[in-house]
């Protein structure tokens, strides 16, 4: 004769709380931004029209990146971009959120670069609905010597 085991089971247990961990763990990990869904985000980051340059010069510094999209029809309606002294910092110069298509060119404006200095940058782009997507993964440049 074999015992009855009823719901107080261990297998039914163990079933039981298997499915409420993952329950929880639904509810813990993030919610994917709407960003996310239209698949917006930058990529192909390059200064002075090269992938991490070394030794660049102090005049004419600019960024470009291509934006893309997991969409047909999804396109760039802003960009904000972001220069550090570490990754993911933006302790250098920020352009705060720019209404703009463009992704190439985009010229340096913040205060004089120093000489033989490793800087790191990011950008965003939004799409048409005005969705940020994440920030790219970061990309550097070195300066050169500059002049005085």
């Amino acid at each position: 004769m074999t015992p009855d085991r009823g719901s107080g089971a261990p297998e039914h247990r163990a079933f039981v709380l298997i499915v409420a961990l993952i329950a929880l763990a639904g509810l813990l990990m993030p919610t994917p931004s709407a960003a996310a869904v239209s698949g917006i985000r930058a990529g192909g980051l390059t200064v002075n029209d090269r992938v991490n340059p070394l030794g660049i010069g102090d005049a004419g510094t600019h960024f470009g990146w291509a934006s893309t999209a997991d969409q047909r029809g999804v396109v760039q309606s802003a960009y904000e971009l972001r220069v550090g002294t570490t990754a993911g910092a933006g302790d250098v110069w920020s352009t705060g959120k720019v209404t703009s298509t463009r992704q190439v060119d985009v010229a340096y404006g913040g205060p004089a670069l120093r000489s033989s200095t490793r800087y790191h940058w990011q950008v965003r782009v939004w799409d048409g609905a005005d969705q940020a997507s994440l920030w790219s993964t970061p990309a550097w440049f070195e300066t050169g010597l500059l002049g005085t």
